[in-house]
């Protein structure tokens, strides 16, 4: 029962920052470009041989980037492969 009801007010709560405009974007898996303003590195880790995409690239989300109405509110924080 507990659970149903924090599940139901996360996805309400989902919906009005949906509504609001905010955006929460996982990096996870996508290349990484030095110039990335939207990201801050806190780490390096060696690459997955079996990953999408070639070195350098994001292996894990620390927090999410954020946007609100296009704009960025939050950088993200990731640990990069190379």
């Amino acid at each position: 029962r507990i659970h149903r009801q924090l599940t139901d007010s996360a996805r309400r709560f989902t919906k009005i920052l949906e509504r609001l405009g905010v955006r929460f974007l996982d990096p996870t898996g996508t290349p990484y470009d030095e110039g990335w303003l939207e990201v801050e590195v806190v780490g390096w880790d060696e690459a997955d041989h079996d990953a999408a995409h070639p070195p350098p690239y994001v292996k894990e989300t620390i927090r999410p980037i954020i946007h609100a109405d296009g704009e960025l509110l939050k950088a993200g924080q990731v640990i990069c492969a190379e």
